[in-house]
């Protein structure tokens, strides 16, 4: 026979006359809808153009972007998922805008490319939160692609060359490879027959490096390319593998958890012609050397995010289908997920801020952060930052939060979706208790201190990864009368809130500190001035009496008082 018991009107009654400065209140309560989007901390100045890096202390650094009125930025700040602030952080040397930003072995992170002129690089140095230049490339690019290499050393190419005074020259096909250990550059093999900016670069399974797409135009002439190639660390060369399907720029290139790679919408620009955009896809298998289409997007879209879930989905978010430039404007909210095993792109709610040119992480919490980018017609930069909350493949049925439960035999029910999760565990104050199957079972909770305990649930996928989490928080209350707040050796000051619960039988209770008499029930809770008793150590308890007025039970705590 299941013993949890919902004592509904007492945990309403109880629960409605708490102090919430004493009591904490649940974090559940400011958890969003799965699958949806919610604001987090904004930036301290607005970008566009950016990077975003996730280091390895969780946090996100922010470097670089045009600013609100469109000039090129030097600061840098760093997002912190636990708190869900940015902060700012040391300055680079220059500024800088369309460059890039590669996390390297030892936690620090190259920043390339992007400036005015001939400019060194620079390293972000987390533990000092300070930007110190490096060795110079061969060419200060813009909109070219920075990718580590298995090896180590940052393959950086493609892009277009930038002088002193601004002005843009033509896309280049040079390619370079920087050297942590030595701070410095040299030439590796580049590709003459395609040079480009604008593509999207992914790293292989293989170590190889599939750089697709892009525009080689310039002056006036040129257009958008469906280039593809292969840079070999082995062999230090660019091969060309042919083509995509499609004519793409401002697309994205993601790897997949199969070892193939997304391809996804893009931009198609031609001298004179008007631009076009499309939400076409298509899948690169490294095996074949092959692209093949796959399904396509709900909206067309250029300019956006797509960001690899730990259930294999991929995460497309924001970018733009106006008729004008990404810098003007034209951005759109909307949001799709892949799904490799049916090759379909599903809607999967917006934005709260329309952005193209913005940056998406997936953190180490399960969430995405998308932050920056423009926001309107009027090529607004914006400041703001948004995170995406999955929608969680399991779920704690019983208990329920906030419920009273007691016994030897208490029953928890979990459910996951077997679509998403193979398999869930079980735990109790983050001890662990058992795995599925079965869903549904007893839990012998007659051994544990009355008061507050987690029980939750974490859903792995075939590959042992965490796919989901759930938690409640339910009061122990084991014999007749139980003090279930505050918690056995909590440490009180001030006003202090004490609760307990009665079982059928008990018709009321007395309240008692060090002994000595505070208050009778009802109500189940009570408050007490903590200051009337020196700092240390104290024993609150409560006594229970049935309808004969014989003691029928009785529990205390152990609390730290210190004001």
């Amino acid at each position: 026979m299941d013993r949890s018991v919902r004592f509904l009107g007492v945990v309403l009654a109880a629960f409605l006359c708490l102090d919430l400065g004493a009591i904490p209140t649940d974090a559940s309560a400011n958890t969003v809808t799965p699958g949806t989007w919610s604001y987090t901390g904004s930036m301290s100045t607005e970008r566009s153009h950016h990077t975003a890096t996730l280091l390895r202390t969780g946090k996100v650094l922010i470097t670089g972007g045009k600013g609100p009125v469109g000039g090129f930025l030097a600061t840098a700040e760093l997002y912190d998922p636990i708190t869900g602030q940015f902060s700012t952080t040391g300055s680079m040397h220059n500024v800088r805008a369309g460059h890039t930003a590669t996390l390297l072995r030892n936690g620090q992170v190259l920043i390339d490319g992007g400036g005015l002129g001939d400019i060194p690089s620079e390293i972000y140095n987390p533990a000092s939160g300070t930007f110190t230049e490096t060795g110079t490339p061969s060419i200060d690019r813009e909109s070219g692609i920075a990718t580590l290499l298995p090896d180590g050393r940052v393959l950086v190419a493609y892009g277009f060359s930038v002088s002193a005074s601004g002005a843009e020259g033509p896309p280049v096909g040079e390619a370079e490879l920087f050297d942590p250990s030595t701070g410095t550059y040299t030439a590796t093999g580049g590709d003459n027959s395609c040079p480009r900016e604008d593509l999207a670069a992914t790293v292989l399974g293989n170590g190889q490096v599939l750089m697709t797409g892009g525009t080689n135009r310039y002056q006036g002439t040129g257009g958008t390319v469906a280039c593809a190639s292969l840079y070999d660390p082995a062999s230090g060369s660019i091969e060309s593998i042919g083509s995509m399907t499609a004519l793409r720029e401002g697309h994205t290139s993601t790897l997949l958890s199969d070892g193939n790679v997304l391809i996804a919408g893009g931009l198609v620009i031609f001298e004179n012609d008007a631009p076009q955009w499309h939400g076409s896809a298509e899948i690169y298998n490294p095996s074949s050397e092959t692209f093949s289409a796959t399904g396509a997007m709900t909206d067309s879209r250029f300019g956006h995010t797509a960001t690899l879930l730990p259930n294999g989905e991929v995460l497309v978010a924001g970018g733009a289908n106006s008729t004008t430039e990404v810098d003007n404007g034209g951005a759109i909210p909307w949001v799709d997920l892949y799904d490799p095993g049916d090759g379909t792109f599903t809607r999967t709610g917006s934005l709260k801020v329309p952005r193209a040119a913005h940056r998406s992480v997936f953190l180490g919490n399960g969430l995405t952060l998308a932050v920056g980018g423009n926001d309107s017609e009027e090529d607004t930069n914006t400041a703001s930052a948004e995170l995406y909350t999955p929608p969680n493949p399991v779920n704690i049925g019983a208990p329920q939060q906030g419920d009273i439960v007691f016994g030897n035999s208490v029953t928890i029910e979990a459910e996951y979706d077997q679509s998403a999760a193979q398999w869930i565990d079980v735990y109790v104050d983050g001890k662990f208790l058992r795995s599925s199957p079965p869903l549904t079972f007893s839990w012998n909770a007659a051994g544990l201190a009355n008061g507050p305990h987690v029980v939750s649930a974490k859903a792995f996928n075939s590959s042992d990864a965490v796919v989901g989490t759930s938690a409640v928080t339910v009061n122990v209350a084991n014999g007749p009368v139980a003090l279930f707040w505050p918690k056995e050796n909590a440490t009180v000051s001030h006003r202090v809130a004490v609760a307990a619960t009665l079982q059928a039988g008990v018709q009321w209770a007395d309240f008692y500190v060090d002994g000595k008499f505070l208050k009778t029930t009802p109500p189940r809770t009570i408050y007490w001035d903590s200051t009337t008793v020196p700092n240390g150590s104290h024993t609150l308890s409560v006594k229970g009496f049935n309808s004969s007025d014989q003691q029928v039970g009785t529990d205390a705590v152990v609390i730290d008082v210190a004001n």
